[in-house]
């Protein structure tokens, strides 16, 4: 019978063997059964996955819907708009361009000068001016005019010979002014008064449009200011056309004559022809005048009012231009 193993010796020790210096041996490891070599290839290296923050909900779902943060489309230039204000810019251009031409050059040169008020387009030839020298006793008529356009407050200042257009579209100029007769004994000046007779030409220079005109239309002012109308002697000169209203086509003139009663010791004068038109924006009126500075001619004239200083029958002619 063979002793008995001490218990501790069923089980042996598992840990390191101990050299005969003392110094652990490793444990002999068990073989390993030899495995299949298999054509591997090796799994490429994912990238490291970034730690997403988690969203804050707040209440809301902190995902977006589609489209829920989308960038707004970039917008182009809006056409139209730089369109309209381009045009703005070049019709202020225009406008400026016309009001500086029309505003120069009126009655250079010609003396007494003249003022205006208003605006409208004049002309580079002489018939577009406000105030015209004429040596032909005849109006220049060239230039018409359409008066809804050209209509404004006016005052012209003109000298005998010189012809004034308004901005009505009605012309007229004083070629002369004489001492008068008349041929009827009862048709006599008041003491201290005489007659005096005025050569003037008038002429319509609308495109459209009848001009009535007569002597009752003109007025004489004296050097106190005074207005004088023409006298009724006026109707005892012959072949007077401004004696009675007398109709001026487009483009037609006539020359006529106006008789005034005037101081004796007076011999220069202002001849003044004066329109008043009233708005119908705001029933407001302004006044379109012209005034021609007059001076008695030294020569008297027949006793009968009939033939003037140089011969000249006197009567009106028509000229259509």
């Amino acid at each position: 019978m063979q002793p008995q193993q001490p218990y501790a010796q069923q089980y042996p020790q598992q840990g390191p063997v101990q050299g005969a210096y003392g110094s652990p041996q490793p444990m002999p490891q068990p073989a390993q059964p030899s495995q299949p070599q298999w054509n591997q290839q090796p799994y490429p290296q994912q990238p490291a996955m970034q730690a997403q923050p988690t969203p804050q909900t707040n209440g809301y779902n902190p995902y977006a819907y589609p489209g829920e943060y989308d960038q707004p489309k970039a917008k182009g230039p809006n056409i139209k708009l730089i369109a309209i204000i381009g045009g703005a810019v070049l019709l202020l251009i225009i406008i400026g361009a016309v009001v500086a031409t029309s505003g120069s050059g009126n009655n250079s040169g010609n003396e007494p000068t003249s003022s205006t008020q208003g605006t409208s387009e004049q002309s580079t030839s002489d018939a577009g001016k406000d105030i015209i020298d004429r040596t032909d006793n005849t109006l220049d008529l060239s230039k018409k005019i359409n008066n809804k356009e050209t209509l404004k407050p006016q005052t012209l200042k003109a000298k005998t010979g010189q012809q004034v257009n308004l901005s009505s579209g009605f012309s007229f100029m004083v070629t002369k002014t004489e001492d008068f007769s008349s041929s009827n004994p009862t048709t006599k000046p008041a003491d201290g008064k005489k007659f005096v007779i005025a050569t003037v030409i008038v002429g319509n220079r609308n495109q459209s449009g009848n001009i009535s005109v007569s002597y009752l239309d003109f007025r004489l002012r004296d050097k106190s200011n005074q207005l004088l109308a023409g006298s009724g002697a006026t109707n005892e000169v012959l072949n007077n056309p401004l004696a009675s209203p007398t109709e001026l086509k487009p483009g037609e003139q006539l020359t006529g004559k106006v008789v005034f009663e005037v101081n004796s010791n007076e011999t220069d004068w202002v001849f003044k022809h004066s329109e008043t038109y009233q708005k119908t924006t705001d029933d407001t009126t302004f006044t379109v005048e012209g005034e021609i500075v007059i001076q008695l001619a030294t020569a008297a004239a027949s006793s009968t009012g009939t033939t003037s200083q140089t011969g000249e029958t006197a009567g009106g002619t028509t000229t259509v231009n």
